[in-house]
């Protein structure tokens, strides 16, 4: 390995890092922000509607993230670049067909999901709300083992930086500004489809119109 690829290697390695403590600290920030200015209700409806939507995210992934990135980084290993993008494009039909299927079985059950967690029907536009949010959250879960599987670590960590920054920042904004968990819901939707994209166009795009020789250069290209 030459000085620039370790050199590089050892950026991805940082940014990682970054990315994970970001949407640690962000995450605990925006709860104790939340815990000081609302009443401990708003915090836990607030906790259970993010937990069905990684629920639901992690049922209806069906592990496709960590799919991808196994046979992937393996077709690239073998030079098998058709191969690797056959694959990418196969994990991405099911898992749109997947989330789709999970939020329609999102919208059905929410009014068992609102008696059962929340006990009040009140919430059930919510949980329905988390119908939107679901394929955008699955998209990025599976894109992210597609990017890591293509050698995008640095692809990968940004898109993480940006959609978790995103994610916590403009559901606080967003509350303090209309006190409606419908519209915490939708800022969750605009950051988590804005970070699925983001992956989505950038591994695609250099990675579908090059040659085999350039698809090993792009695992360490800059953003």
């Amino acid at each position: 390995m030459g000085k620039r690829e370790s050199s590089v290697l050892g950026v991805d390695f940082a940014i990682q890092y970054i990315g994970s403590f970001i949407q640690m600290f962000s995450g605990m920030l925006f709860y104790l922000v939340v815990a000081r200015f609302y009443p401990s209700s708003t915090v836990g409806s607030i906790s259970l509607l993010y937990s069905i939507l990684v629920i639901f995210g992690m049922i209806f992934s069906l592990g496709l993230n960590s799919t991808a990135r196994h046979f992937i980084s393996y077709e690239n290993g073998m030079n098998n670049f058709g191969r690797a993008r056959s694959i990418s494009n196969k994990i991405t039909s099911i898992s749109i067909l997947s989330s789709l299927i999970g939020a329609a079985i999102l919208v059905l059950s929410s009014e068992i999901l609102s008696m059962l967690l929340f006990h009040s029907q009140s919430f059930r536009m919510d949980v329905a709300t988390i119908s939107i949010v679901l394929p955008g959250y699955v998209l990025n879960l599976v894109y992210g083992g597609i990017s890591v599987g293509f050698q995008r670590f640095r692809l990968f960590s940004v898109a993480n930086i940006l959609t978790w920054l995103s994610f916590y920042v403009s559901s606080l904004l967003l509350l303090f500004l209309t006190n409606n968990l419908f519209c915490v819901i939708l800022g969750w939707a605009v950051s988590i489809y804005a970070g699925a994209l983001i992956q989505i166009f950038r591994v695609r795009s250099p990675i579908w119109e090059n040659d085999s020789t350039k698809v090993m250069e792009t695992g360490i290209d800059l953003l």
